[in-house]
């Protein structure tokens, strides 16, 4: 199991299913590499969607922090996947999560002139701050479902 492991993260980008469906039999859904990253982290990185939402569907921390204290959404703001942001920003609660260097990706956005991530940070910001935390996620989901990669559709939801 621990050559498994090992080569966990990329099988799972890789597209490989079969090894995939063998994956409700590990019990650490998440488990980490030698350098703290998860699947999850890769599979944000990554840019792939699918993997991002089988993942955050079968683990309970959302958004661990791996390399560096970079937490999937962090990789996948570098990378900016916009709906790979939108998927994690719908499982977390904290979207302001600090790396080893004090940055959020919020920061990293901005950093990197990533207009639709920044938009899409700023809306899931005002958001959550105007709902009850017993709320929030659903709130969120709602909100974050209708948002698209088109600036038409991101400009209609920060008005």
């Amino acid at each position: 199991i621990e050559m498994v492991l090992q080569h966990f993260p990329m099988q799972l980008i890789m597209g490989n299913l079969i090894f995939a469906t063998h994956y409700q039999n590990i019990i650490d859904k998440n488990p980490r590499a030698l350098d703290g990253d998860t699947p999850l982290h890769c599979a944000a990185e990554q840019g792939d969607f699918d993997v991002c939402k089988f993942i955050l569907n079968n683990i309970s921390e959302k958004n661990p922090k791996g390399h560096g204290g970079e937490t999937p959404l962090h990789l996948a703001v570098i990378g900016g996947h916009l709906n790979i942001c939108k998927l994690i920003l719908t499982n977390i609660d904290d979207i302001d999560p600090k790396n080893l260097e004090g940055k959020t990706p919020m920061d990293i956005a901005k950093e990197r002139n990533q207009i639709y991530i920044l938009q899409l940070f700023r809306l899931a910001a005002i958001k959550a701050d105007s709902f009850s935390t017993t709320d929030s996620r659903s709130q969120k989901l709602i909100l974050l479902k209708f948002i698209e990669k088109d600036n038409k559709t991101l400009s209609i939801a920060m008005k």
